[in-house]
């Protein structure tokens, strides 16, 4: 990956379904045990397995005595270490009372002091739970109601339109889990090199046909890659699917195009508010 290729030594771990791990999310109610389906191959080992290979290497013995499923033992407590290892999920303190287990929204019962879906909220947090302040400003008054407001860049109004008259977004591919699986050779053969999806309106607008090589770019930066003409793009919008890395398109990367405006109550980029124009690739 492109992070990988700022180390000066890469180890080899393991996958997902070689290890014993948890899995759970701020907002799921449940924690999953993800369990092991093969053992470690060839010279691969754990995240914890180097960490502690690393800590007895430094002198630290007495502090990495434990295996990782020891670990995820103490971590659990020895009961809901044998009951998720038994039924694979445990639920979550924070949506379960006395045995009964929440179901968000069950009966119209809702999380909130009303105990009702509300769309007025006095004191609106700052992220999830109230602490991402990094001094930015917040209008308190706008953030207490639902509100709708204009995308900042992509939108028909704003000053670069016309400069820029494309809408770029990245649908999550199913080649993918993100940026993992990006070099597996079987899958590169179903999925071989990024493309740009384009209405056929907008390409031959630019005069692009499938398989011709194009620019991508705006203000910001630029990308280079074959574009793909497709109907059911919509017009006035491209799309890059996700995942891919600096090395595997022919000049540039799709990420330096994106708008780094922060929402400042969640601390958030939206990636596809984001304008582009598209034009045939004339190489230097």
């Amino acid at each position: 990956t492109g992070t990988a290729r700022y180390a000066d030594i890469v180890l080899p771990i393991t996958d997902w379904a070689e290890l014993n791990d948890l899995h759970n999310r701020t907002l799921y109610p449940v924690t999953l045990f993800q369990e092991k389906a093969i053992e470690p191959l060839y010279e691969s080992k754990t995240d914890f397995e180097v960490a502690t290979l690393i800590g007895r290497g430094m002198g630290f013995e007495e502090s990495f005595t434990r295996t990782s499923d020891e670990f995820l033992q103490d971590f659990l407590g020895n009961e809901n270490w044998e009951k998720i290892r038994k039924e694979k999920a445990l639920w979550m303190s924070y949506f379960s009372d006395n045995g009964y287990q929440y179901i968000h929204g069950e009966n119209n019962v809702f999380p909130t002091p009303t105990k009702r879906a509300q769309f007025y909220l006095e004191s609106p947090n700052r992220g999830l739970y109230n602490d991402t302040d990094y001094g930015q400003e917040i209008d308190y008054t706008k953030e207490r109601m639902v509100y709708w407001e204009p995308p900042a860049e992509a939108w028909h109004e704003t000053a670069l339109y016309e400069k820029y008259p494309l809408s770029l977004w990245q649908e999550h591919a199913k080649w993918r889990t993100h940026t993992q699986f990006g070099y597996v050779p079987w899958i590169r053969e179903m999925d071989p090199e990024p493309v740009v999806k384009i209405n056929d309106r907008d390409a031959a607008a630019r005069g692009i046909s499938t398989g011709d090589v194009v620019r991508v770019f705006n203000d910001r930066g630029y990308v280079v890659l074959k574009a793909v003409v497709n109907s059911g793009a919509r017009p006035g919008m491209v799309n890059i699917p996700h995942g891919w890395q600096e090395n595997q398109f022919i000049e540039g990367h799709y990420c330096d195009l994106l708008n780094s405006t922060m929402n400042p109550i969640v601390a958030n980029q939206c990636y596809n508010d984001c304008l582009v124009e598209i034009k045939k690739y004339e190489e230097g």
